[in-house]
């Protein structure tokens, strides 16, 4: 679906996205006198080095000495907060909200602190988002325009730190960008705002200063890819707070670039590391190519149908009935010949293991009389490209155990306003019991086999409306439905504050809440005449 927050990543496939760079002059990032220590929690002087195993390389050479961020020391402080000179406020609520409505250069010519920029972001309405890329390859776009273009839809980390540079460049002299992969396995980019100030640099990430951020990030709908904020003399700080346990967002640095100035970065991703489409305008610091290889090794080590035995749905749902062999065999087959071989929930999770499905990388949709109705691939789909999400997953399901529980089904969830769109699972009948199984939570953490995800047993399925806060946060509706293909097609109106489906199917409502933040379920007109939406979205 739209989006199903920590587990559902999301990956804007746009045209265009991969445009060259044409950086504007960055100038020559400025270094204030110092007027006072930097308030500190925690100081880290004269890092331990790297093991002496790994070879990193430095590459400064794109950037000129004036302008390329300096080695510095290895020392960096960790803040309690933010420093006041950059959050605090000076326009109003509803000056911001104004602001929210106008062009990206009146927002530039208004704003001028730090607090105000931050709320800014939040009050152009884009709900918050991680694990956003340019396309399905991974891409990551760093700019401004491209930041904008996207933000009033959702608010990454990536895009705050973009329009940062923009809208406060004139009032916060030398202002960058950091960006940094780190973390285990999957990765997390992180990015900031480099601001000298202080005979250093403070790293600030202002999307993070805000309550609706923090929020998103305490109910884990996301993987927080803000720095936190700390100040540093120079990449050599960066890269020591990076790798230490002070990082809350893990230790395995892979790779860090400081890009100064209003500019445009596109980076390729291949193998765990990122190139950029044009190397000049921005400074590679830190690279660790042998453990960017390591952790590619160890994303797919694991992902074996052998491991079934680790998880529970095996053991509340029929066990299994196929072998790691069968497993294998089954992605030589046609999707009518897996459908005959497959019988339960265990047997859909080792074909998903022996095929190593990857994630598709959101919903797709489509506007029909000026709606814009979201779904997902059909089973078929799943199968052939071997990559799938929540909705997908739910939809391979369905396709492949249709007849072999007492019912197979669907449930759609919807999270409060802003606050991650929606979420698509299965449901399973079995021996007179009711089961709730999420396959993406799998696929989305990479199959590790000492994440045994829960599978919910219950007596009747209109009770899983009450107990859905065991599974899931924030979720104010959620809907149970069988259907021959693919869940129902659905629509995010946020201005009506409707979740709508198509009129006149049939549906059992599990859970409604009301109130100024939640979606209500509504009924809109669609064309029906495809009962089992498997072609719903193709021309």
């Amino acid at each position: 679906m739209r989006a199903a927050a920590l587990l559902c990543a999301l990956c804007l496939l746009l045209t265009g996205c991969g445009k060259a760079a044409s950086p504007d002059d960055p100038g020559e990032p400025g270094t204030s006198a110092p007027t006072a220590e930097p308030a500190a929690e925690k100081t880290q002087e004269n890092p331990t080095a790297a093991p002496a195993a790994r070879e990193t390389s430095v590459t400064t050479e794109t950037l000129p000495a004036s302008v390329a961020l300096p080695e510095g020391s290895g020392a960096y402080k960790v803040l309690d907060e933010c420093p006041e000179e950059f959050a605090r406020r000076e326009l109003s609520d509803e000056e911001i909200r104004a602001l929210a409505q106008e062009d990206l250069e009146t927002a530039r010519d208004r704003i001028s602190t730090g607090g105000d920029f931050a709320a800014w972001l939040i009050a152009m309405g884009g709900q918050i988002y991680c694990d956003v890329t340019s396309n399905d390859e991974g891409q990551r776009t760093v700019g401004a325009d491209f930041a904008y273009e996207w933000v009033h839809e959702m608010l990454t980390s990536t895009f705050a730190v973009s329009l940062a540079v923009r809208v406060l460049g004139d009032d916060l002299p030398g202002i960058g960008v950091v960006a940094a992969q780190v973390a285990d396995n999957d990765g997390i980019f992180l990015c900031g705002n480099l601001i000298p100030a202080d005979g250093g640099y403070y790293l600030i990430s202002f999307d993070a200063l805000t309550d609706e951020w923090k929020a998103v990030v305490e109910a884990d709908r996301i993987w927080p890819e803000a720095f936190l904020p700390i100040w540093v003399d120079g990449f050599a700080g960066i890269t020591a707070w990076c790798r230490s346990a002070d990082n809350p967002h893990g230790s395995t640095l892979t790779q860090a670039f400081y890009i100064p100035g209003d500019q445009e970065v596109v980076l390729d991703c291949k193998e765990e590391l990122y190139t950029p489409r044009s190397p000049w305008g921005l400074q590679e610091f830190f690279r660790d190519e042998a453990l960017a290889a390591d952790l590619a090794g160890q994303k797919v080590a694991h992902i074996k149908p052998e491991n079934i035995g680790s998880y529970e749905l095996s053991t509340k749902l029929g066990g299994t009935t196929l072998t790691a062999e069968d497993a294998y065999a089954l992605l030589d087959m046609e999707p009518e010949q897996v459908k005959k071989r497959v019988k339960t929930a265990a047997d859909v999770l080792m074909l998903m293991l022996a095929g190593q499905y990857g994630d598709c990388h959101g919903d797709r949709n489509i506007t029909i009389h000026g709606q814009e109705w979201h779904y997902n691939l059909n089973a078929f789909q799943v199968m052939q490209t071997r990559t799938t999400n929540c909705g997908s997953a739910a939809n391979l399901a369905n396709y492949l155990l249709e007849g072999d529980y007492e019912e197979v089904g669907f449930v759609l969830h919807a999270y409060y306003i802003g606050e991650g769109g929606g979420h698509v699972y299965n449901y399973f009948k079995y021996q007179g019991k009711y089961y709730i199984v999420d396959f993406s939570w799998y696929m989305f953490e990479n199959y590790r086999p000492d994440n045994d995800f829960p599978v919910m047993e219950l007596d009747r399925l209109e009770d899983y409306g009450d107990r859905i806060s065991e599974l899931y946060g924030g979720a104010c509706m959620a809907l149970a439905h069988t259907s021959p293909g693919q869940h129902y097609p659905n629509v995010f109106d946020d201005r009506n504050k409707a979740y709508a489906i198509p009129a006149g199917v049939e549906y059992k409502l599990l859970r409604q809440e009301t109130g100024e933040n939640c979606y209500i379920l509504t009924e809109y007109p669609l064309d029906r005449s495809q009962p089992d939406w498997t072609t719903f979205g193709k021309p």
